[in-house]
């Protein structure tokens, strides 16, 4: 059964003035770019380095059309976590960025795997945007096991929209041994943009279930929210935790529906529960919407 969603959309101060806070922190990274990285066809193999570093990557339309990407691989033998993502580009209207875990795929079929974060750019800003995993700024970040590769990408969409051929991206990203790691769902598993047709629309509902046989604990998100607006903002959102019969047993919908970093009081997930999150949104032809919720779990 999809949970009802029509709530009304909440504001939250509080909420704008933690992703404010983020993209403000000062970033220190070493000079060296795309340290110690080759470059094979379209992307860089880059080996994961402990601390803060600068990579960069190319989008041109005439070589011929390339979207480079960025492939950082724990070849070691400990566990780091990703504290944060920085990006930004020569160009104003760079489209988005999105962060990987293992897959090179909008989606995730296995429950962390695939992609972990993404944040859209707002088209003649031209300021850093970054993604994280603790909104609660507690030390958490996301984890990255032995064998693992983070894979940071453009999209390049808006870029050709605008009339562009070519830009620089650079990305900025911090690593270090795992003290506080969490793993990163996405919901829905699949992104499918939303053509607006003028009524209420729904993203898939397709809940996690817990099939690990350990307790799941959950207390916040990592939000992707576009609209035609501009806004950033859905017309509600939600996440939930369903028992083992599917029935809801606890739901939380302020804050969801906008882009950023949320976190609510810790939820536990046990063995064949489900986790799951779902928006709502209306708008008219010819638009398209978007949403996503990457829900931090340990």
């Amino acid at each position: 059964m999809v949970p009802n969603l029509d709530r009304p959309k909440s504001s939250l101060p509080s909420f704008q003035i933690l992703l404010l806070t983020f993209l403000l922190l000062p970033v220190t990274a070493r000079a060296v770019v795309n340290p110690s990285c080759t470059l094979s066809g379209n992307h860089y193999d880059c080996p994961l380095l402990n601390g803060t570093n600068a990579y960069r990557a190319v989008f041109s339309v005439l070589k011929p059309y390339l979207v480079e990407n960025i492939q950082i691989h724990n070849q070691t033998s400990t566990t780091y976590q990703l504290d944060w993502v920085q990006g930004n580009s020569t160009d104003s209207n760079w489209g988005e960025f999105s962060v990987y875990l293992d897959l090179f795929a909008t989606r995730q079929d296995v429950a962390g795997i695939g992609e972990v974060a993404s944040r859209d750019w707002d088209p003649g800003v031209k300021v850093l945007v970054g993604v994280s995993w603790d909104p609660a700024f507690v030390g958490r970040g996301l984890i990255v096991a032995p064998g693992q590769t983070i894979i940071l990408h453009n999209n390049a969409d808006a870029m050709l929209q605008a009339g562009l051929k070519g830009s620089t991206i650079n990305y900025t990203v911090s690593f270090r041994p795992l003290v506080n790691g969490v793993r990163s769902f996405r919901q829905p598993r699949v992104d499918l943009p939303i053509a607006c047709n003028g009524s209420n629309q729904w993203t898939v509902w397709n809940p996690w279930r817990n099939t690990s046989g350990q307790v799941w604990r959950t207390d916040g998100a990592t939000l992707y929210a576009v609209v035609p607006s501009g806004n950033h903002t859905v017309d509600a959102a939600c996440v939930y935790v369903l028992n083992t019969s599917g029935a809801v047993r606890w739901s939380r919908c302020s804050g969801l529906n906008q882009r950023g970093l949320i976190s609510f009081p810790q939820q536990t997930i046990q063995p064949n529960e489900y986790l799951a999150a779902q928006a709502r949104h209306r708008c008219n032809a010819p638009g398209v919407w978007d949403w996503a919720a990457f829900l931090h779990v340990y």
